[in-house]
């Protein structure tokens, strides 16, 4: 900036001058700079540089940067990796950004090339966003907790008759509460209400089924039960063995018929890993 242009009167920009001349003093010296920490890489024959802190996203780099393994380096002592460098690019550009900056058909064309690179250097987040899945690293921490003591099988049930359901202010949620004219619902009966209500609505079947073991009630039924407006389909499933379970659920489906005047005809079944659900419905047929 000239100070001849700045349009202050003469005496300001002597003042503004002298400060300038005293700061830059030997009494004054600049401030260091700080040199950043840089990793040089040459993947493929492809150069690199990047900083610690990003390599931090790939596990392949953790051992290095914690010196715990020693790494071959090339004649300019860059740490060298015998990768494809092309793909080394996107993988990089990835743990800088956390974002796939990618086309979806060139993901398409090229999954299995960018699965096994993101393998290859241990970087799960990245195969999670090329497989479309949820990936726990895009958790809140709370979040995260939660998944991996559900994988461990440590996470205690929530007991919503016992645990403070009460209305949170909008302005406290981790989703912002969209305008509405409906009253927002809150949970509005004890156990034994939720038991006699929910049987009504299904039709008075659930002694029939009650001395199965991992039969599970789910979908909007319950939550509407719960919250004493029963809407919604009734989802069951049953945990354990698929091939066991067909006759279980046949149980299930005899009780059904039992309670509806409307005999229902058919059952699917559809089975995922160690759960079945079954589908209830005229249209099939039966097992």
């Amino acid at each position: 900036m000239s100070l001849l242009k700045t349009g202050l009167s003469l005496s300001c920009r002597a003042a503004i001058f002298a400060e300038m001349k005293r700061s830059l003093s030997p009494e004054n010296p600049p401030t260091k700079r700080h040199v950043a920490e840089i990793v040089p890489l040459n993947v493929g024959g492809k150069i690199f540089d990047t900083s610690p802190t990003t390599l931090l996203r790939s596990q392949y780099f953790h051992a290095y940067l914690e010196g715990r393994l020693p790494h071959g380096e090339d004649g300019d002592g860059r740490l060298f990796i015998d990768r494809d460098g092309s793909m080394f690019a996107i993988l990089l550009n990835f743990m800088r950004t956390t974002k796939l900056y990618l086309p979806q058909q060139v993901i398409e064309e090229r999954r299995h090339e960018l699965l096994a690179e993101a393998e290859y250097f241990g970087m799960d987040w990245m195969a999670h966003r090329i497989n479309g899945e949820i990936s726990h690293f895009d958790m809140r921490p709370e979040d995260r907790k939660i998944r991996d003591e559900e994988l461990l099988e440590i996470c205690p049930l929530l007991d919503v008759f016992e645990s403070d359901l009460s209305l949170k202010d909008p302005a406290e949620l981790q989703c912002t509460c969209l305008p509405c004219g409906v009253e927002r619902p809150s949970l509005s009966t004890s156990y034994m209400d939720f038991h006699k209500n929910f049987d009504d609505l299904i039709g008075g079947w659930l002694a029939a089924v009650s001395d199965i073991e991992g039969l599970c009630f789910a979908g909007g039924s319950v939550i509407g039960t719960l919250l004493g407006c029963p809407v919604g389909d009734v989802d069951i499933f049953l945990t354990g063995d698929p091939e066991e379970g067909k006759p279980i659920l046949k149980k299930v489906l005899k009780a059904i018929q039992g309670s509806h005047s409307k005999e229902l005809k058919g059952l699917l079944c559809i089975h995922i890993d160690h759960i079945s659900t079954p589908y209830f419905s005229n249209i099939f047929r039966s097992l």
